[in-house]
């Protein structure tokens, strides 16, 4: 067996992070010759942050191809003031029911009839 003849595949929970290349892993040949760089002193990706490191998945997911989130996110600002208008219209509805059957003989005509 060649020295770097194999593939760093991501851990289930974690995903490649170069979501657009056909190939999701880590050639070993590269990781070995970017070791060897940096131990020699000579430029190297091997140290450079997430380089060759997996992404965690999102929340909520066993296993993802990219960072899109397996459950839905809740917008709470919005779910708050929905609750907030339905809670109004439903509070609204019993004195509107009253005032309609309460004054139900009572007439309006505008004022633009009287010209």
């Amino acid at each position: 067996l060649r020295r770097g003849s194999y593939k760093c595949v991501c851990r289930k929970g974690f995903y490649y992070p170069n979501t657009s290349s056909s190939q999701k892993y880590f050639n070993g040949s590269v990781l070995e010759e970017e070791y060897e760089k940096l131990m020699l002193g000579r430029n190297s990706s091997y140290n450079v942050n997430q380089e060759y490191e997996c992404l965690p998945c999102a929340e909520g997911c066993e296993s993802c191809e990219d960072d899109s989130p397996c459950i839905a996110a809740l917008n709470w600002p919005m779910r708050t003031t929905i609750l907030v208008l339905a809670c109004t219209v439903i509070g609204l509805l019993p004195p509107a029911t009253w005032f309609t059957f309460r004054y139900q003989q009572v007439k309006a005509s505008t004022m633009f009839t009287y010209f």
